[in-house]
């Protein structure tokens, strides 16, 4: 460090997470949480815009519209690198990632 440079500029910080964009109490809200504690009210909601995204999985399961059209991007950009989609390992594999 140079003792006769003068003091820098502090960098301003990046924005945050709004947390009141959502709610975490509403059923219909992306960022509703649900835990033992904090249950679903009501417990038999269903979101009305479940759909079954459109990617090569075994375990398709219903998921939101928002989920969905940010999954099949990501799904495609893996295609593309060809990235696999499994991380288990057995016993025997090697433990290096190549």
């Amino acid at each position: 460090m140079d003792p006769t440079a003068g003091p820098t500029a502090t960098p301003a910080p990046t924005p945050g997470i709004d947390l009141g964009a959502h709610s975490v109490d509403d059923p219909a809200s992306i960022w509703v949480v649900v835990n033992k504690l904090r249950t679903l009210a009501p417990v038999d909601y269903i979101p009305a815009d479940l759909v079954f995204p459109d990617v090569p999985f075994v375990n398709r399961q219903p998921m939101r519209q928002a989920t969905a059209d940010a999954l099949v991007p990501l799904f495609a950009r893996r295609t593309v690198r060809r990235v696999s989609r499994s991380r288990c390992r057995v016993p025997t594999a090697p433990t290096r990632l190549r």
